[in-house]
């Protein structure tokens, strides 16, 4: 198994674990909409993807992670 980071060559299989993970909370099933959302995340840069790859070569998992922001902190 490995993790490593999303980007646009895995556009549509993040997409399609991303369609699955809002059926899981009852959302009814969408690609192009997960899709759209995942690639405004990959042009926006406002979150990182990570995706866990089995020893098949399938892409099994994923997990986003957003960037710490606070307004208590200046600019740099």
């Amino acid at each position: 198994m490995r993790i490593f980071q999303a980007d646009w060559q895995h556009l549509d299989e993040t997409a399609r674990l991303f369609d699955l993970y809002r059926q899981f909370c009852d959302c009814p099933t969408d690609f192009y909409a997960a899709r759209a959302f995942i690639q405004a995340r990959l042009d926006n840069q406002d979150s990182l993807i990570f995706l866990l790859q089995d020893d098949s070569d399938d892409i099994i998992g994923c997990s986003r992670i957003y960037p710490l922001k606070t307004q208590m902190l200046p600019d740099r």
